[in-house]
């Protein structure tokens, strides 16, 4: 995966991807309910080659500084039927800066949502069809000042929906994305 080529084994000399392909390929998938698997390139002593470690350290270290520590999170079982709009709201205390949410399902009840939508300070800024066991919904912009946000879930089967988290962040320091 860091490396710009397809070999099975590290090839010296092979440039690895930046920084910034690696945190929009791990929003793609991780962040799409995927999983990332990483592909190790082993060197001729049994290792990963030491620029190809520091890369995925670097991946490591910027995800932990995005996503450490939310600005406000919960979690809830909302209740509801057919035609019914469920709504979750984060408990913002201060005027906060933010350009990405979290959402996820505890998916050992099923993935239950079918749509929704992310509100700040009421209006509608994302829309998705489901959320599973992650979604990470980086905004166009960076919204300031805000008051509220919100989680509607206007699509669900099943008569409960269990989200695990929804949390949002601060944009990241010294990430393009």
């Amino acid at each position: 995966m860091v490396s710009e080529n397809d070999d099975w084994f590290c090839v010296a000399n092979v440039l690895l991807k930046s920084l910034d392909e690696l945190i929009t390929i791990y929003h793609d998938t991780v962040g799409n309910n995927g999983v990332l698997e990483m592909d190790f390139a082993i060197d001729t002593t049994g290792n990963v080659h030491p620029n190809q470690a520091a890369q995925y350290k670097a991946l490591g270290d910027t995800i932990r500084n995005c996503y450490s520590t939310p600005i406000a999170s919960t979690n809830a079982i909302l209740n509801g039927t057919a035609n019914t709009t469920l709504q979750l709201s984060l408990p913002l205390h201060t005027y906060d800066v933010l350009d990405r949410v979290i959402v996820q399902e505890d998916i050992q009840y099923g993935q239950r949502v079918r749509h929704f939508s992310i509100e700040v300070d009421g209006q509608g800024v994302a829309n998705w069809t489901s959320v599973g066991h992650k979604k990470i919904l980086l905004f166009e912009k960076v919204f300031t000042d805000v008051t509220s946000v919100a989680l509607v879930i206007d699509q669900f089967v099943g008569d409960a929906v269990f989200i695990s988290n929804f949390a949002a962040f601060k944009p990241c320091a010294n990430v393009n994305l």
